[in-house]
């Protein structure tokens, strides 16, 4: 379920998965509304959702994740209001970690800091290449 956070330790996963709160969300249910304040990530178990960002009335999808990756990491680490909202494409299953915990645990694990914003660097470099690549078409 971690894997996307690459460089945590096995104890790091765990001292997360101790927290963590399991959702189900239907088929076209919102998960995120765009502009919302949210102090959580989200890690998909099973199924797909669309990234979607509304502008001028206008619903433009921006990306599409699936089982393994992650949402919620660029509020939590900006604390500002999300710039994309959610939508379920398919039942989905999903992992959330409270803001509060990965604060705590970032204070409280010497390395935790460390090895989970690498991760998350990781991760975000990734989704720039992504859309980099997009772009190029």
């Amino acid at each position: 379920m971690f894997d996307t956070f690459k460089f945590l330790t096995q104890e790091d996963r765990n001292l997360l998965l101790e927290k963590t709160r399991r959702r189900t969300f239907k088929k076209q249910q919102m998960i995120v509304e765009q502009n919302s304040t949210l102090q959580a990530i989200y890690i998909i178990l099973n199924g797909t959702a669309s990234v979607q960002v509304i502008k001028d009335d206008s619903e433009i999808e921006v990306a599409s994740l699936g089982s393994g990756e992650i949402f919620g990491e660029m509020s939590l680490i900006e604390a500002k209001p999300t710039s994309a909202r959610i939508v379920a494409n398919t039942r989905m299953e999903l992992e959330v970690i409270e803001g509060p915990l990965i604060i705590s645990l970032l204070a409280s694990v010497p390395g935790f800091a460390t090895r989970f914003y690498h991760s998350l660097a990781v991760i975000l470099s990734q989704r720039l290449r992504e859309t980099s690549e997009k772009l190029k078409l």
